[in-house]
């Protein structure tokens, strides 16, 4: 199980992680030619998903890094915005 969130480190540019058990990798590093923004992921979820399940799944424990380190960011939709708590 995991779940997908936009980060930054500090006020650098966002990007795309996966998260699981309170770690964070960048989805580019798990899933190389990745889309680079949460809505074009969304977009093509039927393709993406099973790739990035498959990539969560046989990952190395040093893709991940604590969440705690990285800035969540909500991510930009145009016309709708989403959040979680």
């Amino acid at each position: 199980m995991y779940a997908l969130g936009t980060f930054s480190e500090g006020d650098t540019h966002e990007w795309l992680g996966v998260v699981r058990d309170e770690k964070v990798a960048r989805l580019a590093r798990l899933v190389p030619g990745a889309p680079a923004r949460f809505y074009d992921l969304l977009q093509h979820w039927g393709e993406w998903e099973p790739r990035i399940a498959a990539a969560v799944g046989g990952s190395e424990p040093s893709a991940w890094t604590n969440e705690g380190e990285y800035r969540p960011r909500l991510p930009y939709m145009p016309d709708n915005l989403y959040g979680a708590g």
